[in-house]
């Protein structure tokens, strides 16, 4: 996944997730947080930023409809900056012209959660089907031939 980068005062702050779930939070290259992804997870830290030491906090919220997380910066307690790291897994060539990656990713998300978590099998069930969807490619459109003529 790329990272997300956020800049204070020459300071380097850089956020990552893996597909497992793990958050990992850097600052000037040196680690000062590592979690498991939950819904409001808070990462909180302290820059030498400004002329002094400030207390700022990353916030993560996951989109299980999209898969994405939404990465928000804040700084006593105001939002000062925020970006999405995004799940798009792409298997091979042929499935990323044919599946909806997005609903790929969520049934994956469904699934592993439902596994791991114990989550009722109803959540298992609505994962099989976003990623048999995803295969099947009911969400794409077709395009007519540029060559095709019209019968009169």
């Amino acid at each position: 996944m790329k990272p997300v980068v956020f800049y204070i005062d020459n300071n380097e702050i850089q956020f990552t997730v893996n597909l497992m779930g793990l958050e990992t939070l850097k600052v000037n290259g040196t680690q000062i947080s590592k979690k498991w992804s939950l819904p409001n997870r808070k990462h909180k830290f302290t820059l030498d930023a400004y002329g002094k030491t400030e207390h700022f906090y990353i916030k993560t919220k996951q989109a299980f409809s999209t898969g994405n997380i939404t990465v928000q910066m804040f700084h006593n307690d105001v939002l000062i900056d925020e970006d999405v790291v995004a799940f798009d897994l792409i298997i091979t060539n042929n499935l990323k012209d044919k599946s909806d990656n997005g609903m790929f990713s969520t049934g994956l998300i469904f699934v592993i959660f439902g596994l791991i978590f114990d989550w009722s099998k109803l959540f298992l069930f609505i994962g099989l089907i976003f990623l048999f969807s995803s295969f099947t490619g009911n969400s794409c459109e077709t395009e007519t031939p540029k060559d095709s003529k019209k019968s009169d």
